[in-house]
């Protein structure tokens, strides 16, 4: 028997797939979604993620490739979005 090599991960002996960090980074920073309820959500549909593992996994990516999010985070202001990045409540 043969086994498939395992897909590579974005982040390093992490579980985290792409799709997932694709996900909470849209529903984070487009969709203005805080971690605390994105954590609330996943647990309903079964899979506890600690807002910290989701947290770590962002700061993981934001400093492994700062001039991408960087760009990203011009061209937004450029455009005349907001950038909240704080997880507080108001």
């Amino acid at each position: 028997m043969v086994q498939a090599p395992t897909p590579s991960r974005p982040i390093p002996g992490s579980m985290v797939g792409a799709s997932l960090l694709a996900y909470v980074l849209v529903s984070k920073f487009d969709d203005q979604l805080p971690l605390y309820r994105q954590n609330e959500i996943f647990a309903r549909m079964g899979a506890d993620i600690p807002r910290s593992t989701l947290a770590t996994a962002i700061v993981f990516l934001w400093t492994s490739n700062p001039t991408y999010f960087t760009v990203l985070l011009i061209a937004r202001l450029h455009a005349g979005g907001r950038a909240d990045l704080s997880d507080a409540t108001s």
